[in-house]
C-alpha cells in the first residue's frame, strides 16, 4: 500500500472518529440533562409509599447503581485527556 493511500486512510478514520466522538458527545450531555430533571423526581418518588415495593425487591437500589454508573461514565467520557487516549488507542487498533 502507497504512503500516500495509507495518509487518506488514516485521515478518513480520524474524520469518521472525530464524527462518532461528536455523537458520542452530544449524547451524554443529552443524558447528564435527563438525569439532572429526573433525579429530583425520582427523590420524590423515594418519598412515596409505593416506593417501599421498590425498596424491598432491590429496584430502587439497581437503579440507583445504574444511574450512578452512566452519570460517572458520562463524566469520564466528557474529560479530554481520558478523550485523547481513547482517541489515540482506538486510532491504534484501526491500524
Amino acid at each position: 500500500m502507497s504512503i500516500k493511500k495509507k495518509t487518506n486512510e488514516i485521515l478518513n478514520n480520524e474524520v469518521n472518529l472525530n464524527e462518532k466522538f461528536a455523537l458520542i458527545k452530544n449524547i451524554l450531555n443529552s443524558l447528564d440533562q435527563i438525569l439532572d430533571i429526573f433525579c429530583p423526581i425520582l427523590e420524590i418518588f423515594y418519598s412515596m409509599e409505593e416506593a417501599k415495593t421498590y425498596y424491598k425487591n432491590g429496584t430502587l437500589d439497581k437503579l440507583s447503581k445504574l444511574l450512578f454508573t452512566v452519570s460517572h461514565d458520562c463524566k469520564k467520557l466528557t474529560d479530554p485527556s481520558f478523550n485523547s487516549e481513547l482517541y489515540k488507542r482506538t486510532l491504534n487498533l484501526s491500524n
